[in-house]
């Protein structure tokens, strides 16, 4: 599975305007899905059409509220006259109408199980019959909730929805076995404009919004991310469990997406540098330079470069691994247990998080140059790298000491294909860094990161491995759910091992 290829597929997403749902869309088009974008506001769905197709996507929007056989019916005509056939449904649409019982009137019950439950019903019942007509088989992938596992204070409405989405996704995955056609229930948890509904949510959604991370308690304890963490976590094409067994709500569907930040692997960390025994030095303004001669793209127009070429002869040595600890919003992929433990195993001395112009005044200082990456391992890990952007421009501002690479998590395919093309074309990196350990991967699985490498190949920049065992996690109550044996020295096989087993 290289990269997950969904070419000549077509997908519809309900309630796929915003959040979630645009998610979804645009991770089914970045795979090469063509997608039916589906809302009740014409300019937001018009928006979310415009954003995927910006990115290289395919996808057209069906304004309509979902519920109604007409609706349903409209969402497959619109597929099948569009692009000939529907192969996928996402049913996301949802609304919330939160009373507790007593207060809760029958129109508070009745648009919550028209939508979801109702919706879900009558869009999977026209799909089935289309998908069965085509005779290929398919997929229907149905979204529930922690409400309709364990119920929620205030919403009977919505948990008896989001039950009956789990009981029907195990009702229908029986019914449409013979027909290879997949059911499969997901329990996605994340920051949206309908869960910012939701007052004990509300201010974390806020703070998310201004650009704070959010708290472990929220992460581990209730599985509650962002609409990009669920959009990045997905496995592989087609569903590896057979037809007739549904995957737990909380697992995986078509394109084996996972809730990410509820898997309890989240607690892995990006991996970062030990960092010097001594303290981090103010980092000076990075020395003024004629402008370059190279020719700029758009996204380098902004761009403060430092064009002092970096003097080989006057350097001690090359750091050839140095991470990206935090980006200039003040995010650490490391949490603050496992930054603790990696540290008290590295038994480091002075500031643990420096930030990249700290990095940079460093190795200046010391007559050294650095190669320096964050380390993509979002799939996996459910927390955002430091931006490769970030790390390439503070690169090209400090030319004299910082040497560019990037890190593409392997499990992103299409789309991680084309962001390590745009990272050398427009940004200059210099090379590749990938970590078996976080990512989750064996460098030698042709069905995980090949694309990428071809992509390395074809560009002639370097791929860095890193290989043997890791201390990050040590000290963590199982590793932090790290598994060494990614990065195992590659033995030559006939039949190369399969990563996530």
């Amino acid at each position: 599975m290289p990269s997950i290829d969904l070419t000549g597929k077509v997908a519809v997403v309900t309630g796929s305007g915003r959040g979630l749902g645009l998610a979804y869309a645009h991770a089914l088009a970045a795979h090469g899905a063509s997608v039916v974008v589906n809302d009740i506001d014409e300019a937001v769905a018009e928006q979310a059409v415009k954003s995927i197709t910006e990115a290289g996507g395919t996808a057209v929007a069906e304004v309509v509220p979902v519920g109604t056989t007409e609706a349903a019916e409209r969402l497959v005509n619109r597929a099948v006259e569009e692009f000939g056939r529907l192969d996928i449904l996402v049913t996301n649409a949802g609304i919330l109408r939160d009373k507790v019982l007593w207060k809760m009137t029958d129109d508070d019950f009745d648009a919550v199980i028209t939508t979801h439950l109702k919706g879900t019903f009558t869009c999977a019942r026209a799909a089935a019959v289309r998908m069965r007509e085509q005779g290929e088989g398919g997929s229907l992938i149905l979204v529930g909730s922690p409400a309709g596992q364990r119920g929620n204070f205030g919403q009977t409405n919505y948990a008896a929805a989001k039950a009956g989405i789990a009981a029907m996704a195990r009702t229908w995955s029986m019914e449409l076995g013979r027909a290879g056609i997949t059911v499969n229930a997901i329990v996605p948890v994340a920051a949206t404009a309908m869960t910012e509904t939701i007052p004990a949510f509300a201010p974390y959604v806020e703070a998310m919004k201004n650009g704070e991370p959010l708290p472990d308690v929220l992460r581990k304890g209730e599985g509650f991310g962002t609409p990009r963490t669920a959009r990045h976590s997905y496995r592989s094409w087609p569903p590896r469990r057979r037809a007739g067994s549904p995957v737990r709500p909380s697992a995986s569907a078509a394109t084996r997406w996972h809730s990410g930040p509820t898997r309890r692997r989240s607690a892995r960390p990006t991996p970062t540098a030990a960092g010097p025994p001594t303290p981090w030095p103010t980092p000076s303004p990075p020395r003024s330079a004629p402008n370059s001669s190279r020719s700029a793209s758009p996204h380098r127009s902004s761009r403060r470069r430092d064009d002092t070429p970096m003097d080989l002869d006057g350097l001690v040595a090359i750091d050839v691994h140095t991470h990206a600890e935090v980006s200039s919003k003040g995010h650490s992929s490391l949490d603050d247990d496992l930054h603790d433990a990696s540290s008290a195993y590295f038994k480091v001395e002075g500031k643990r998080k420096p930030t990249l112009e700290e990095t940079a005044a460093y190795y200046r200082e010391r007559n050294m140059a650095a190669v320096i990456f964050t380390v993509d391992a979002e799939s996996a890990t459910g927390t955002e790298p430091v931006p490769n952007e970030e790390v390439a421009e503070a690169a090209a501002a400090n030319a004299d000491v910082l040497i560019p690479f990037a890190s593409i998590d392997p499990f992103r395919g299409k789309a991680g294909v084309r962001q390590a093309r745009r990272l050398v074309e427009e940004y200059g990196v210099k090379g590749f860094k990938f970590h078996p350990n976080i990512q989750g991967f064996f460098p030698n699985d042709r069905a995980v990161a090949y694309d990428l490498y071809e992509v390395i190949q074809e560009t002639g920049t370097i791929a860095l491995f890193h290989t043997g065992q890791t201390g990050i996690g040590a000290g963590v109550p199982g590793g932090g759910g790290i598994r060494l044996k990614y990065s195992n020295p590659c033995m030559w096989t006939t039949s190369p091992p399969t990563s996530r087993t």
